[in-house]
């Protein structure tokens, strides 16, 4: 994970928002962790800000891939 992330006001990705990996945990107020079961250190900015495919593999995921939520829209 990029350090620093967990400092920064919530902003949800459409993407891993709608993906069933995705977990997101108030540290204090306003101060947020995005995670998930591929990057449970914390999910790379390639794919959370910048929206890159996760249906292929990338490094560091563990095998584990993106997989849309039931009745979720990306």
């Amino acid at each position: 994970m990029e350090k620093g992330r967990e400092n920064m006001i919530p902003f949800n990705s459409i993407l891993c928002d709608s993906c069933e990996h995705f977990e997101e945990s108030r540290l204090d107020g306003n101060v947020y962790r995005q995670y998930c079961a591929a990057f449970p250190d914390g999910i790379p900015d390639e794919i959370y800000f910048d929206g890159a495919d996760h249906t292929k593999p990338w490094k560091g995921d563990h095998g584990i891939r993106y997989v849309k939520k039931p009745g979720k829209d990306t």
